[in-house]
């Protein structure tokens, strides 16, 4: 069951807020894998292409 486009929001962008106090090696090997499998559907709700747009910088640099 898919949760609606607010939902996918908010989480996104509170793992964002989090990505930072999350060690980099946990970022990489749990986080990253999370994240590439809920983007990875070409029929993202048009809102939550906004958000991955916008917090892409902050996704890059987070896991880099």
């Amino acid at each position: 069951m898919a949760l609606p486009p607010q939902i996918q929001v908010a989480a996104y962008e509170a793992l964002m807020c989090l990505l930072d106090s999350i060690p980099l090696e946990q970022r990489r090997l749990r986080v990253l894998p999370v994240v590439r499998q809920h983007l990875q559907p070409f029929s993202l709700d048009i809102v939550m292409q906004r958000c991955v747009a916008r917090n892409f910088g902050t996704l890059l640099t987070g896991v880099g």
